[in-house]
């Protein structure tokens, strides 16, 4: 598997995500993941640009890029929204 290569609109440099869909397969997360993740982490809440490990782009609506951050570091990931199902881990950069 190659990278998600993704553009946020306020930055100059896209970021480049792993592909973890080998690892985290079709498993879904239901919506209240994010309740939690809002409470811990950051919601990047800007226009973004996503292209797939293949190099197609994608519906970029349906992406979520979440940081979450503490004492020990930081991760970025990368969640494709799956419409009334939830949300899939599809990135990681740590």
């Amino acid at each position: 598997m190659g990278n998600w290569e993704v553009r946020i609109e306020s930055q100059t440099e896209s970021l480049v995500f792993k592909d973890t869909r080998r690892q985290t397969g079709r498993a879904i997360l239901r919506p209240i993941f994010l309740q939690h993740l809002a409470r811990d982490g950051e919601i990047v809440r800007r226009e973004i640009k996503v292209i797939d490990p293949e190099g197609k782009p994608k519906y970029s609506d349906t992406f979520l890029v979440i940081c979450l951050r503490d004492e020990l570091g930081e991760v970025t990931m990368l969640f494709e929204h799956c419409i009334d199902l939830g949300i899939r881990m599809v990135g990681v950069i740590d």
